[in-house]
């Protein structure tokens, strides 16, 4: 499996050095046979997690009106 990533990897890199359209080239590295999952991983990439829910859950006050005008505290 690792040589199958790697060798994505690599055609990867010789297609983009090839096309010649950016100021830089990409070479391979330590990193060239880990999938872009693992790489973002080790480049601090966080995925969002998904909601569980979107169901909300509502609050409802009672006797709100009832309320006192102050509250002793002491």
């Amino acid at each position: 499996m690792q040589f199958k990533i790697f060798k994505s990897n690599v055609e990867f890199i010789e297609s983009f050095n090839a096309a010649g359209n950016r100021g830089y080239k990409l070479s391979i590295n330590e990193f060239a046979d880990q999938t872009n999952e693992f790489k973002a991983y080790r480049n601090g990439y966080v995925r969002p997690q998904r909601l569980k829910s979107r169901k909300q859950t509502s609050f409802r006050y009672e006797n709100v009106t009832s309320l006192p005008a102050s509250i002793d505290r002491s």
